[in-house]
């Protein structure tokens, strides 16, 4: 069985691993779905901030919509 640590370094491994992929992804798409997946993003996070009210939620949600705009390059 791993460990805690294990577990927690494999995770971390795959979201850095994951951004970079996303990234790629996202970039290598046409711009007019680029766009219209820009406009989904922007009304699901738009939809979680009318839902969130928990502190520790909206710091989450915060750090989430840093990387999405890093990802896809919106201003979130």
């Amino acid at each position: 069985m791993r460990s805690d640590k294990e577990i927690i370094e494999d995770l971390q491994s795959r979201v850095l691993a994951y951004e970079p992929l996303f990234q790629s992804l996202f970039y290598s798409l046409p711009q007019e779905i680029k766009g219209h997946a820009i406009k989904i993003i922007e009304q699901n996070f738009s939809a979680f901030d009318g839902g969130t009210t928990n502190e520790e939620s909206l710091k989450k949600l915060k750090a989430a919509k840093v990387i999405a705009s890093r990802v896809s390059g919106a201003k979130l």
